[in-house]
This record gives structure tokens, C-alpha cells and sequence, in this order.
């Protein structure tokens, strides 16, 4: 379909192109051709620092659409040198939400929508084609976590073009396939275990089985997370959105029919929309709860660039000693540009001048680990203090290197 849809070097920006309206996986699986095609639009995003090809994340939304926190997080990917495609999978199709419904636009569609950049996306002089991976929040996780299921992969992309990597935000791992042939690379889900919208319970069976099958899929469980964990709001009810209320995969054959037995032992078919409205009528529920907590926003962020951070690592990163990022930084660094092997150590070096000595002269030393404690002090304590960075040490065969912090102007 995007045959045409080229990229010179240095090209960025708004991007227009074609996908596919697949309801359910059935038709991804069986009727892909006979599908109607959609016109859609995204964002190619490059970062300020980073070394070309640059790797980069499809993104994909939720059922609300683009929020805040996600984009938030598209900031953070950018920041760590890593190039982005936000898809929207609404606009086109002129919906604003599907949190009542669940019916305008679907997992399939979404999926879709993210496979098509991943192709012309691969022909892209500035990607490195080899590592583009595929970010997901709720509805959009459901397909980035699917799209490691190679019967899907194989036609959306027949030329064998794979994601590097799927990061997953409280995903709805709904389905349960019973070809598990899932993609060798890294599968990270997100979740919470106080999630009432897309129950975790069966995001961390899947990943049993996911992993049962040679793959490679991780679950991160936040305690007290709700459905949206990583969210700038807090707890919030939904009265009107619609929830699945299972306990219980639908099961996906190998001709890739779809079904979900109830309570009760009923079959019901699940490859129309008129069948997805007779299982909402069994099975589904009215409201939700959402909204993150600060904790919990710092937590999924460490965690997620932690996971970006090594499976794509950019000589050319900015980092963050809170992301978790720098020794990667080092190591990244070092390992690409050296020669043989390197061994990277980083560790907190002890001040130049003696804590004593300025505790004598009435300074008060602060480590750099209670610089949020020192933030909130009042201003007339903040005359009295000094902060001393840390510094890294680099050892190779006995040769040192030593990285340190310039000092900042709230030092004084």
C-alpha cells in the first residue's frame, strides 16, 4: 500500500499513509485483502542528540486517544536518542474516544496502523531498521503485544519485517492462541495489580505461556497500580467505560476462529462485530477505576527507559542518573568506541576536600541522593549548603578516567 511513501535524508514531520480496517484478528489471519483500506496519519519524531541511523518506537495509543502521559513519555524516549512515529489511529477515522464502545476502532486495526510504518519506516536513510520497536498503552498495548504473534506478523509484514521489541502499558492480553508462535524479541508488560479495566491476572498467564514457547516476554507488577498507573490524575471512576469482566482467555484456533466460553459453558463467536456485541452482552462490564501516583509515574518511566536503554543503546544519549541510564551510557559508550574488552564501574568518590574540613568552616555536606530532600528545604537553610556531585570511574587495563558533574547554580 505505501510502495510510494519514500524518505530522503533528514526527513521528518507529519506523515500521511494507507492501513487496513481489520475488525478482529480473523481478518487479519483470513481476509486481509478483502479489507477496506483507511487513510491515516502519524508523526515521524527525530531527537536533538543521537547517531544516525537512529533507532526508533512506533507508538500507539489508547482508548482515550493521546493523553498527557503519553506523551510525556514520547518526550523521554526522544530524550534518550531514540527517533519516534506516533500513529493516530482516531482522527482519520473521525473518532475522539472508544472507552464506551470498544467497537469504532479495534486491537486489529491498531495493529494495523503500527505495522505499516514499521515497512516504510525500514526503507527510512536515518532508522536503522534493525531496531525498530513497537510502545503501547491499553488498547494500543493489546497490539503491540500481539504483534509479536508471528501468525499476525506474517501478514502484516509477508516480507518478514519484525519489531525489536514491544513495550506494553497495562495491555489487554485477552486471546490465547493455540499455535503459540510468538517473536524472539524482548516483550516487557507494565501492569498493576489493582487494574479493574484489562485484568493483569491474564496479561501474567500469557507470558507463562509465552515464555513456555521460547519467547521472551517479562511482566513488572506495580503494587497499588491502577488501570492508567502511569497517569498524571488520580483515582478516578469511569461509570460509563466498558470493562471486560473475565477471568478466562478467548481462544484464538489455527485457522484463526475466534471464541470465548462463558460461566456457563457457552461458545460464543467472536469474529464480527455483531459477535464482539453479544459477548459484551454476557461478559462485559460498566466502569472502571483509573490514575497514577507520583511513585508509580517515577517507577514505570525508570523501568521502561531502563528496558529502551538496553536493547537500544546510543553512544550519543542524554542520560539521567535517576533513569537508571548512565551506567548504560558508560558501557554503551565505551563498548562501541574502544577497543577489547572494558569494564565500566561507576562509583561515588569521596570528596575532594574533607567533609570534616568544611564542617569545621559550617558548611553542611549533602549527598547527591538527598538533593530531593534539599530541594524542599526553605531558602535560608539552602544558603548553608553545598552539594558535592559524584563522579565515575572508568577502568581499562589500569587506565582512569574521571567523569564528574559541572557544578549547577543552585550549588551556592
Amino acid at each position: 500500500m505505501n510502495e510510494d511513501l519514500t524518505f530522503k535524508e533528514g526527513e521528518f514531520g507529519f506523515v500521511k499513509y494507507k492501513s487496513k480496517n481489520p475488525f478482529e484478528f480473523f481478518h487479519i489471519i483470513n481476509e486481509l485483502e478483502k479489507t477496506s483500506e483507511q487513510d491515516l496519519e502519524g508523526w515521524l519524531l527525530f531527537p536533538e542528540h543521537g547517531e544516525k541511523p537512529y533507532p526508533c518506537m512506533v507508538c500507539v495509543h489508547h482508548s482515550g486517544g493521546w493523553g498527557a502521559a503519553q506523551y510525556e513519555m514520547i518526550r523521554d524516549i526522544l530524550e534518550s536518542g531514540i527517533a519516534v512515529f506516533q500513529v493516530n489511529s482516531f482522527e482519520a477515522r473521525g473518532v475522539t474516544s472508544t472507552t464506551e464502545e470498544q467497537m469504532a476502532v479495534t486491537t486489529a486495526m491498531i495493529m494495523a496502523d503500527a505495522f505499516e510504518p514499521l515497512k516504510f519506516l525500514s526503507k527510512h536513510p536515518d532508522i536503522d531498521k534493525t531496531r525498530i520497536g513497537i510502545c503501547g498503552w491499553s488498547l494500543g498495548a493489546g497490539s503491540s503485544l500481539y504483534a509479536g504473534w508471528l501468525p499476525l506478523a506474517e501478514k502484516l509484514a509477508p516480507e518478514g519485517e519484525r519489531f525489536a521489541l514491544h513495550l506494553n502499558y497495562y495491555p489487554l492480553a485477552s486471546y490465547w492462541p493455540d499455535e503459540m508462535r510468538w517473536t524472539n524479541a524482548p516483550m516487557l508488560n507494565l501492569i498493576g495489580d489493582q487494574d479493574d479495566y484489562t485484568p493483569f491476572e491474564l496479561a501474567q498467564k500469557l507470558t507463562i505461556g509465552i515464555n513456555e514457547s521460547g519467547a521472551n516476554c517479562k511482566d513488572i507488577l506495580y503494587a497499588g497500580g491502577l488501570h492508567g498507573f502511569d497517569s498524571m490524575y488520580p483515582k478516578t471512576f469511569w461509570p460509563d467505560s466498558i470493562a471486560p469482566k473475565v477471568s478466562r482467555f478467548a481462544k484464538i484456533d489455527s485457522k484463526g476462529d475466534m471464541t470465548y466460553e462463558t460461566d456457563d459453558g457457552k461458545v460464543l463467536a467472536l469474529n464480527s462485530p455483531e459477535d464482539r456485541l453479544k459477548l459484551f452482552e454476557e461478559v462485559a462490564k460498566f466502569g472502571a477505576w483509573t490514575g497514577g501516583t507520583w511513585q508509580l509515574r517515577r517507577d514505570c518511566k525508570k523501568d521502561a527507559l531502563n528496558f529502551l536503554n538496553s536493547e537500544f543503546p546510543s553512544i550519543a544519549r542524554n542520560f539521567s542518573p535517576d533513569s537508571g541510564s548512565l551506567s548504560n551510557y558508560i558501557r554503551n559508550t565505551i563498548g562501541q568506541r574502544g577497543k577489547g574488552f572494558f569494564k565500566a564501574e561507576i562509583e561515588r568518590k569521596k570528596r575532594t576536600v574533607s567533609k570534616e574540613k568544611l564542617e569545621d568552616k559550617g558548611r553542611q555536606i549533602v549527598d547527591t541522593d538527598e538533593q530531593t530532600d534539599f530541594d524542599q528545604r526553605s531558602r535560608e537553610d539552602r544558603g548553608r549548603v553545598k552539594v558535592y556531585p559524584s563522579s565515575i570511574k572508568v577502568i581499562e587495563n589500569n587506565i582512569t578516567c574521571l567523569l564528574y558533574t559541572s557544578p549547577s547554580p543552585r550549588d551556592s
